[in-house]
């Protein structure tokens, strides 16, 4: 339980500094993972936007899956 509280304060921290800057936008784009990761998290903060991309994800998935099982090949080129 405390590991999890550490990195909760850790995100937090992580996120306020985000919000000085959008790498892309108005910050310099990363420059290594770490920075990577923390924008990428910040950018996945809100439930809906965590929702989208689960749902996205899963159609993806969902897609390759029929494309084999059918033999379509231009379909599994096609799916992300």
């Amino acid at each position: 339980m405390a590991k999890a509280m550490g990195t909760n304060a850790a995100m937090e921290q992580r996120t306020q500094q985000l919000q000085l800057g959008v790498p892309g936008v108005n910050a310099p784009d990363p420059t290594n993972y770490r920075e990577f990761w923390d924008f990428y998290l910040s950018q996945h903060l809100h439930p809906m936007t965590r929702r989208v991309h689960a749902a996205a994800t899963a159609t993806s998935i969902a897609t390759g899956i029929a494309a084999l099982a059918g033999r379509k090949w231009k379909l599994l080129a096609a799916s992300p």
